[in-house]
């Protein structure tokens, strides 16, 4: 995997106060933009952007979690994440872990 590209976000701690955490692009295609927090809850899950919209997707069911995004591009990112599965459990261990994880091919 080669190194993703990081973006920096506001969000909340348990207190209600802001905090700066690290959020690593693991994939993009067509439009559609996959991250990971470092250090992020459990279970398993992988966030993705499309169109301003956002969904949170449990990795071990591929469930949505929270969130909505365009059906076409639910289902392109269903498919890359049915694909990438494996991919997906070890970033998430190494996003878990504290480490920035690299990139996962896109759907071609």
């Amino acid at each position: 995997m080669s190194p993703a590209r990081t973006i920096l976000l506001a969000r909340m701690d348990r207190q209600g106060a802001p905090t700066r955490c690290s959020v690593p692009e693991i994939s993009r295609f067509f439009g559609i933009v996959v991250h990971m927090y470092v250090n992020d809850h459990e279970p398993a899950h992988f966030h993705a952007r499309y169109a301003g919209r956002n969904v949170v997707v449990d990795i071990r069911t591929l469930r949505v979690v929270r969130g909505r995004i365009h059906p076409r591009a639910l289902g392109l990112l269903m498919e890359w994440a049915s694909l990438h599965r494996d991919d997906l459990q070890a970033t998430w261990s190494m996003a878990r872990s504290g480490v920035t994880p690299g990139k996962i091919p896109p759907l071609g």
